[in-house]
């Protein structure tokens, strides 16, 4: 699962997306993708406000 992506020049981290969040969002955001993962494989791309998931 790839975690970067540039955008204006800048590496947009996982990290920096979920900078800041409740617990309870991160909780959510991680049981989404662990379900999307039983799917098949998926490569997420942060951006500053939203992250996209591809496969």
């Amino acid at each position: 699962m790839s975690r970067k992506q540039t955008s204006s020049g800048r590496d947009r981290t996982l990290e920096d997306f979920l900078h800041e969040k409740s617990d309870h969002t991160i909780a959510l955001f991680n049981h989404f993708i662990k379900h999307y993962n039983k799917i098949g494989k998926i490569t997420l791309h942060p951006a500053k406000a939203m992250i996209a998931i591809a496969s």
